[in-house]
């Protein structure tokens, strides 16, 4: 049995090269969340008013997304990016190598296509959730479509959608340790090369899991903060339009 005896000192030093990779996992998952949650919203209200084409296009489309495993994403798009950014460059004859083009661009897209799914999925539950009467009365009024979407429906989709939401930035956040496979240099990437002159990755893991574990755990907590503000904020704002009231009967 292999007595393994971790070495705090080269820890420590694993876990301040990955604390200063920060920034740029933090900014991966941002990005990569607010790009899908923009993309989501609209794949959403194809799919919630089954445009013709487009909904069975986005169908099949998050249906192959849902069943592809993150990594095996990030794989194929970096071979078909590695086979084609030479002759991009050369195309529009840039002045830089290909190995000067900063890949978390890359990162971003690869993460960002893996959350349209989720996202997709928790905006378009939202809006199966709001009453259609709500939608019919605001065409009676005679709003258009896009003043209904942004005046009426939008409003209630936020709030309702804000778990399923505050779930798809921790899982970027944790997926964003896989583009370290394709030379983004990030929180794993960062934990692992102190660990490359001493041959020992077992102190880079665990470096790398209690960054994650630390910020996954406080974007929980910010999460269920935001929601729980948000619901408030819906219940304030309904009880001051008088909504949700019992209504008495006339007496004649």
């Amino acid at each position: 049995m292999v007595n393994y005896k971790i070495d705090w000192s080269l820890l420590k030093l694993c876990l301040i090269n990955g604390l200063r990779n920060l920034p740029a996992t933090i900014t991966l998952t941002l990005m990569a969340v607010a790009i899908s949650l923009c993309i989501g919203m609209f794949t959403a209200l194809a799919r919630y008013y089954k445009t013709p084409v487009i909904s069975q296009i986005l169908t099949i489309f998050l249906t192959v997304l849902k069943g592809t495993p993150v990594m095996l994403i990030l794989l194929i798009t970096s071979l078909i990016y590695n086979n084609n950014i030479g002759k991009i460059i050369e195309y529009f004859n840039l002045n830089i190598k290909p190995a000067e083009v900063n890949l978390i661009a890359l990162g971003v897209f690869v993460l960002s296509l893996c959350l349209l799914s989720s996202s997709t999925e928790a905006f378009r539950g939202a809006l199966l959730s709001i009453d259609k009467i709500q939608f019919e009365a605001g065409y009676s009024v005679g709003l258009t479509t896009t003043q209904l979407l942004r005046k009426i429906v939008i409003p209630q989709v936020i709030p309702a959608s804000m778990p399923m939401l505050m779930n798809n930035l921790v899982a970027s956040f944790k997926a964003s340790a896989l583009v370290y496979t394709i030379g983004i240099v990030e929180v794993m990437y960062g934990s692992l090369q102190a660990c490359a002159k001493y041959y020992s990755y077992l102190e880079g893991y665990i470096a790398a899991a209690i960054i994650f574990w630390v910020l996954s755990v406080l974007m929980s907590f910010f999460g269920g903060w935001a929601s729980n503000a948000v619901r408030i904020e819906k219940v304030k704002s309904e009880r001051a339009q008088g909504v949700g009231k019992r209504v008495e009967p006339c007496a004649y």
